[in-house]
């Protein structure tokens, strides 16, 4: 014969519960937000990132001035030439000083490149008849993805995508070695 459950035991039970998990999950961000790295190339770009984002710059970097990204970053580029940061999916002309969030997965379909402060020039980086680039500025993003051969300029959220920013460089304790 199966026994009513015992409420006075059921909800404390429940409650406990709750809040072991609530601890855990904020261990497992506190733990994630320390989890960002940076790297302070030779031209004074500085690229904040995950474990699970790869950055590479060109041999001979700044000559050429690319970095090849697979993943998410915040990139504040310094001021001088053009820089290129070329993934998967899109090929990105930074210029001056900017400010700038790329998320280019090569396991995803789709790319996309925000901008907080300064100019890209957003183009696709494989073969399509439409090759119209997208110019954007601050507060604007571009996003692209190749199964439906679309790229599309849309507004972005400036307000997340500074504070996102802030947490970056926050959670990277001002360690950011040369690359």
């Amino acid at each position: 014969m199966r026994r009513p459950f015992d409420k006075r035991v059921l909800i404390p039970s429940l409650l406990l519960s709750a809040a072991v998990l609530a601890g855990i999950l904020t261990i497992f961000a506190m733990y994630r937000a320390r989890d960002v790295h940076c790297l302070a190339f030779s031209d004074g770009t500085r690229a904040y990132f995950r474990r699970d984002t790869k950055v590479v710059a060109a041999p001979n970097f700044p000559q050429p001035r690319v970095l090849y990204v697979d993943g998410q970053l915040l990139l504040i580029t310094a001021a001088g030439p053009a820089l290129t940061v070329q993934s998967r999916l899109m090929s990105l002309t930074v210029t001056g000083g900017s400010t700038i969030r790329v998320i280019a997965y090569s396991g995803q379909t789709g790319e996309q490149v925000e901008v907080l402060q300064g100019n890209v020039t957003a183009r696709k980086a494989y073969r399509s008849s439409y090759t119209e680039p997208d110019r954007l500025g601050a507060g604007e993003m571009s996003m692209v993805n190749q199964q439906i051969d679309l790229m599309e300029k849309e507004t972005a959220n400036s307000a997340e995508l500074r504070n996102w920013a802030q947490e970056q460089i926050r959670a990277a304790h001002g360690r950011c070695p040369r690359a």
